[in-house]
């Protein structure tokens, strides 16, 4: 079972991510991330001799951030309404 505060540890511990970890860390599917990192909008690279992908965390955090994806899970905070909450 992954929870947000699972996904706080793990993306300020890990430093590269598999596409199902990214997504979710991102709420988003796993197929969504490997659309997105094959058409170039995640920064990554595939492991030597296997299909698979991996992202490194400056990569997902830039997703994260161009596709204005929440931080709070890091621990920064984005721009958030003043309400909070």
């Amino acid at each position: 079972m992954t929870s947000k505060a699972g996904d706080a540890l793990t993306l300020q511990t890990k430093q590269v991510f598999t596409t199902g970890e990214a997504a979710a860390v991102c709420g988003v599917s796993q197929q969504t991330i490997i659309r997105c990192f094959d058409k170039g909008k995640i920064d990554g690279f595939r492991v030597p001799g296997s299909r698979f992908r991996r992202i490194p965390r400056a990569g997902l955090l830039r997703f994260m951030k161009d596709n204005d994806i929440s931080l709070r899970v890091t621990g920064k905070r984005q721009d958030t309404d003043a309400g909070g909450g």
